[in-house]
């Protein structure tokens, strides 16, 4: 049960910092670089480098409500708000929040 609870905090703090670490005081863009394999995505910032995104992992910890709302569908995240507003909540809540654990640079 430890494990499992370690993983999670791990994956989650990893993803919220993805999206922390773009934050450059304006509007930087994200764009989508690659899909490494099914449900994991490459992201490249315009200034903190590459984040990769796994889907599945998060998709095993939460509901799919939890990020997508009562509609599930393609989240916007092409920009530092869109990704940091949809997951700095989760991540700072669980700990996760150091640029360096999603962000490349």
């Amino acid at each position: 049960m430890k494990n499992i609870l370690l993983v999670v905090v791990l994956v989650t703090f990893a993803l919220v910092t993805v999206f922390l670490a773009q934050h450059d005081g304006n509007n930087s863009p994200i764009t989508k670089v690659n899909t490494q394999e099914p449900g994991v995505y490459t992201y490249k910032g315009a200034t903190r480098g590459e984040v990769v995104f796994n889907h599945n992992t998060h998709s095993e910890m939460m509901g799919c409500a939890d990020c997508h709302g009562e509609t599930p569908g393609k989240i916007d995240v092409s920009t530092m708000e869109g990704g940091h507003g949809l997951c700095a909540s989760c991540h700072n809540d669980t700990g996760i929040g150091e640029c360096s654990v999603c962000h490349s640079k």
